[in-house]
């Protein structure tokens, strides 16, 4: 469908009134299902008002009435009334009286779930929908602005809904979008199922209304078509269960405080080797915090030296003055993947003669430790179709959004914002799981080997650390499985 082309529910008892700003070759359908009920064709060029209907794929006869305003120098209103035989059409010049009435007896048994679709010859802020009355015609069609009030939709008019549905070798959906007063319902989900239903609210039925179309629009812009409920049967549920998918995940569990140098910890006195000093922000130079250290002797058994042995620290610039710098990931997945450089992420291997060194006083605003005593276990899915594309089509295809369609589709739900508002990515401090992205997908690949790396620990805003990234942002911790020691850090925020 062009992009040019307009969606409004329309129906019987009621007309509506537009204003062409030039009607050469404007062309207006009001159809019922996959039938035109009324097909106004303005040829200006040749002085014709073609009327016509499709019924059942088949044209009818044209019917050619005379009188309609020509002049493609001045505004022309049309005014299509539903009534209860037939559709009552005048027209006339913005200011004068309507000089054009024309009744085309309706050709459909039965016209029903009614919309309108025209050009963009007109406007959509020029076209309203009113109580239908046949005693209009003959009067004078005023200004825009002598008409304003009139021209509203009333508080009293309420919509039949309009449905549309969506179908292919991957896709069988409906959207439905009824218009009560001020309020847009939204109904929507798998043919042959009830759906989910969604509502909200505007200040004025014009800008519900108005809502609605842009609604609908943006459905026939992807390829919806208008339909009648229940003629399609249900359609068997695809294969993909989201189950398949589980990752296991770990919440660290905490007491306050520290405890030894060989403890798992956020905050608190790291292990450094005897007289090893500590550790300096590459960027700016000053003193880091430690965010966290994991000793992979006391992780969870499934991911017991996953990640590798020893101890995994991490050091992060918090100084005032020290925004750090960012660099592009050599290979990403998914969207750019900035790589943080104000920090220290690295194993070591606590051998020898550790340092008693206390923390240093220019840290003045050290964070307070915590001690992770425990792990929770949890399930963890992912946050977007993106990683179940990978994990079927492989990464060369993460940013196939014609594949994320299908596979949000094959799982059952209705489209990506459906996937969103039911996914069960834990979004707190954890260790392994799948990285809740802010802003979309975006591993970075090894420098070395150029593979997507893994989430070894996700860190959230003031949850077990008082610090924020941007405004409550999501930090991860990403590794190489097959080169151990080479780690990357990335944050978003919204």
């Amino acid at each position: 469908m062009p992009e040019s082309q307009i969606y409004i529910p329309y129906r019987k008892g009621f007309s509506f009134k537009i204003r062409y700003l030039n009607p050469n070759w404007g062309v207006l359908h009001i159809c019922s299902g996959n039938n035109i009920a009324l097909q106004v064709n303005i040829r200006s060029h040749e002085n014709t008002l073609a009327l016509n209907s499709l019924i059942n794929g088949a044209w009818g006869t044209q019917e050619e009435p005379a009188g309609f305003p020509f002049d493609v120098n001045q505004e022309i209103f049309l005014s299509v009334g539903a009534g209860a035989d037939g559709f009552y059409l005048s027209a006339g010049i913005v200011g004068s009286v309507v000089i054009f009435t024309y009744k085309y007896a309706y050709r459909l048994p039965e016209t029903q779930g009614l919309y309108l679709i025209y050009t963009n010859y007109a406007n959509l802020e020029d076209c309203t929908i009113l109580p239908h009355d046949s005693e209009l015609i003959g009067q004078s069609i005023q200004s825009e602005s002598e008409t304003s009030n009139k021209l509203s939709l009333t508080d009293n008019v309420e919509s039949e809904p309009a449905y549309l549905e969506f179908s292919d070798i991957n896709s069988y959906k409906f959207y439905e979008v009824n218009v009560d007063r001020v309020e847009i319902i939204t109904r929507y989900g798998r043919i042959g199922t009830s759906g989910q239903t969604s509502r909200q609210t505007y200040a004025t039925p014009e800008k519900a209304r108005i809502a609605a179309c842009k609604k609908l629009n943006e459905k026939l812009q992807k390829g919806y078509v208008p339909a009648i409920i229940g003629n399609r049967p249900p359609r068997p549920p695809r294969s993909l269960d989201i189950a398949q998918f589980i990752r296991l995940t770990w919440k660290p569990i905490v007491t306050d405080g520290d405890s030894s140098l060989l403890s798992s910890k956020f905050s608190g006195l790291p292990w450094l080797r005897k007289d090893e000093p500590w550790p300096n922000c590459p960027i700016c130079g000053r003193l880091m915090q430690l965010f966290f250290q994991l000793n992979m002797n006391e992780l969870p058994e499934p991911v017991r030296f996953e990640f590798g042995s020893g101890l995994l620290q991490m050091f992060y610039c918090c100084n005032w003055g020290c925004e750090g710098e960012v660099e592009s990931a050599v290979v990403s997945y998914g969207r750019t993947a900035d790589l943080n450089k104000n920090l220290l992420i690295r194993l070591v291997q606590p051998n020898g003669e550790a340092s008693t060194a206390p923390i240093p006083l220019a840290l003045s605003d050290y964070f307070p430790a915590k001690t992770i005593v425990d792990w929770q276990q949890l399930e963890d899915y992912p946050d977007a179709p993106d990683e179940i594309v990978a994990n079927i089509y492989g990464w060369e295809e993460v940013n196939n959004e014609e594949k994320q369609d299908e596979i949000v589709e094959r799982l059952g739900f209705y489209d990506l914002e459906d996937y969103c508002e039911h996914r069960l990515t834990y979004e707190g401090d954890k260790l392994a799981g799948y990285p809740l992205w802010v802003q979309g997908m975006e591993y970075s690949g090894c420098p070395i080997c150029h593979e997507p790396m893994r989430q070894v620990f996700q860190l959230a805003s003031e949850d077990n650390l008082p610090y924020m990234f941007g405004d409550v942002g999501i930090g991860h911790v990403l590794q190489c499985r097959t080169h151990k020691e080479q780690f990357a850090f990335i944050w978003a925020c919204s």
